[in-house]
């Protein structure tokens, strides 16, 4: 295992390395996406807008991303495979559970652009939904999109079915990881309240905690490792110790998320600069500068929010101090998921993958 010391390193420099875990992944798993996306379309007759849809789906799940609900469904079937003696799988039992959890997460990024109003998502812009029925029509086709995603993501999952004999669990857990994510955004937009009501202390830190849990410790990480692990065999007596891996990590991710939206650079990130404070997102940066701030404190930031500055909201935040507890959080998150790979009677390269994978979390840059 890489030394503990090695999580006091800085926040990410814009050459952060790649784990193990999700280096060339995605150009071994993307042709297997593109080639089930376009079958799909053209399997039946499906009419003359079922091409141009899955084609604009493919926009936004080619142009970037970092494949890492996939992975984790392939280290959790690695994972699954040491822990219960079925060595037998391969790829196949996997691969269409793994592409119905990027699917998925396609769908969820549409509904978060659609609902925060958001016209970019991994450098590519959105057209702009005007009032009238042109507007309607551009909205339109971004929730069908979203459908579209959704639904691709229960086929892709089903297809899978006769590849292996655990498919009882897998499809609980897949199911699971469906609902979760929609409850997820169901609290993130529960929590985005006007500036001035979030001033009042409807988010706290700890209300900003359990958002990140749900919407992305569970469906990001927890439960596409959780499914990885049913599909490869036998695994029940080793849940809690795959979850105290996973779950934090998942957080974990969620809150270094918070952290490059609010300092990272837009041409690594994908996404516009301060888009969660435009969008108004309960994140635990913001939640625990409101925290910190006394009451005139937090009647600025509210004012500055409602104005649309921005910058200067970002400063107020950065001076509390957010950013680094935040940052803190963090790596205490990522120190207890190493602690629970150290636990694992796992091969060393499996442990080293899932290590290396931790640390990334912290490192990375987008």
């Amino acid at each position: 295992m890489i030394p503990l010391s090695v999580l006091d390193m800085p926040p990410a420099s814009p050459a952060v390395v790649l784990p193990s875990a999700l280096a060339g992944f995605a150009a071994r798993f993307d042709p297997h996406l593109t080639g089930f996306v376009r079958s799909a379309a053209h399997r039946s007759r499906l009419g003359p807008a079922a091409a141009p849809l899955a084609d604009g789906l493919l926009r936004l799940l080619l142009a970037g991303g970092k494949r890492l609900r996939p992975a984790l469904v392939a280290l959790g079937f690695r994972a699954g495979q040491q822990l219960s003696g079925c060595v037998g799988g391969r790829e196949a039992a996997w691969l269409p559970a793994a592409m119905a959890t990027e699917l998925v997460h396609a769908f969820a990024l549409i509904q978060d652009d659609v609902m925060d109003g958001a016209h970019r998502r991994r450098g590519v812009r959105w057209p702009v939904a005007v009032p009238g029925p042109r507007g309607r029509r551009v909205l339109g086709r971004r929730l069908l999109l979203a459908d579209l995603a959704f639904v691709l993501a229960d086929l892709a999952f089903e297809e899978g079915a006769a590849a292996g004999p655990r498919q009882a669990e897998a499809r609980r857990t897949f199911g699971l990881l469906r609902l979760e994510a929609v409850c997820g955004q169901a609290e993130d937009l529960r929590l985005s309240a006007p500036a001035a009501r979030r001033a009042g202390g409807a988010l706290t830190p700890a209300a900003a905690a359990r958002a990140a849990a749900l919407k992305t410790g569970l469906y990001t990480a927890w439960r596409p490792f959780q499914l990885g692990a049913a599909l490869a065999g036998p695994v029940e007596q080793w849940q809690p110790a795959l979850r105290a891996y996973a779950l934090p990590l998942g957080i974990a991710f969620q809150l270094t998320d918070d952290l490059l939206d609010l300092q990272g650079d837009p041409a690594r990130t994908g996404k516009a600069a301060l888009g969660d404070l435009r969008e108004g997102k309960p994140t635990h940066v913001l939640a625990t500068a409101l925290h910190r701030l006394d009451p005139e404190g937090r009647r600025r930031l509210s004012r500055l929010l409602r104005s649309g500055a921005w910058a200067e909201a970002a400063a107020v935040i950065t001076a509390t101090g957010a950013p680094a507890a935040t940052l803190d959080l963090a790596r205490k998150l990522v120190t207890r998921s190493r602690a629970a790979v150290g636990a694992l009677p796992l091969s060393r390269q499996l442990a080293g993958d899932l290590d290396g994978l931790a640390l990334w979390v912290l490192a990375r840059d987008h």
